[in-house]
């Protein structure tokens, strides 16, 4: 017997914070309306195919639940009623700790931290950021 196992991944639709330019890293923005749109033709596009999830795997950010939710809902249209598909969140799934420089923009974290980003552009080598993930 031959076992197939199928892997999606996706990253969440566009998020308030991808609109702004922003680092987002652990803060918890919602996804805008286009990025709701994205997700919905995602999952009509994933329902077309007949594809349907035994599980599916989030992060707990904000954007990433909302993202889930739009497509378990296109997904499970097409499913007997009895039938659910188990959403499971999981703190790995989040993105990194981007530390102070969390939930700027570039031109805001230049302006904070001028001597830090200038590191950043110019420097090939890993550069810590303070209070970010190592």
């Amino acid at each position: 017997m031959v076992l197939i196992l199928r892997i999606l991944l996706f990253r969440h639709g566009e998020s308030i914070g991808n609109r702004e330019q922003r680092m987002p890293g652990h803060c918890q923005d919602s996804l805008t309306r286009p990025g709701k749109m994205q997700t919905q033709r995602l999952g009509q596009a994933l329902a077309d195919q007949g594809w349907i999830p035994t599980q599916v795997y989030t992060s707990p950010a904000k954007r990433s639940l909302q993202t889930a939710e739009i497509l378990m809902t296109q997904l499970t249209a097409q499913i007997q009623p009895l039938q659910t598909i188990p959403c499971l969140q999981d703190d790995r799934l989040g993105e990194v700790n981007n530390g102070i420089l969390g939930d700027l923009t570039w031109s805001e974290a230049q302006a904070r931290y001028p001597q830090l980003c200038q590191t950043l552009e110019s420097s090939l080598n890993w550069i810590p950021i303070p209070q970010a993930e190592s």
